[in-house]
């Protein structure tokens, strides 16, 4: 593509002033000389897009958690009154990790990055069960996990 717009700037320049070449091409002077510059000094190669230098990157695209620290996170997030709540607890934990519990501490909610490729816990999908005795329930959720709580009477 770049290399065809050269090429009908290279003829359209013998008859024209570079500007109006350029307006008619559709592409701005510095642009023009830019691809020149780059075609002349890698070939074709200079010519193609570099999409992968663009865009700023997320200072958490590399974090990652092990199954123990998303285990403790669910548990936090299912006992805290709102989820936020059990992010910041989770701040404070060894298994957070830091730049994440940094953040937390600054912002006072998770990064998008993170919060969203950890699944939050769903209770919809979950089966509450009471003991034979009476004295503990008992929650499974969805994935195969168990949680359990004691009852205390009144």
């Amino acid at each position: 593509m770049r290399l065809k717009v050269l090429a009908r700037f290279d003829a359209f320049k013998k008859s024209r002033t570079n500007v109006a070449a350029a307006k008619r091409i559709g592409v701005s002077i510095p642009t023009l000389w830019r691809w020149c510059n780059q075609y002349s000094a890698h070939g074709l190669a200079g010519l193609q897009p570099q999409w992968h230098k663009s865009g700023r990157r997320s200072p958490f695209a590399n974090v990652r958690f092990t199954q123990r620290a998303i285990r403790q996170l669910e548990m936090l997030i299912a006992r805290a009154p709102y989820p936020r709540a059990g992010w910041v607890q989770f701040s404070q934990s060894p298994l957070c990790p830091p730049s994440v519990a940094e953040f937390l501490k600054c912002k006072g909610r998770p990064p998008f990055k993170v919060a969203s490729a950890v699944q939050p816990v769903r209770l919809n999908n979950a089966r509450l069960s009471l003991s034979a005795d009476g004295r503990r329930i008992f929650l499974k959720m969805a994935d195969g996990n168990f949680f359990k709580a004691s009852l205390t009477r009144i």
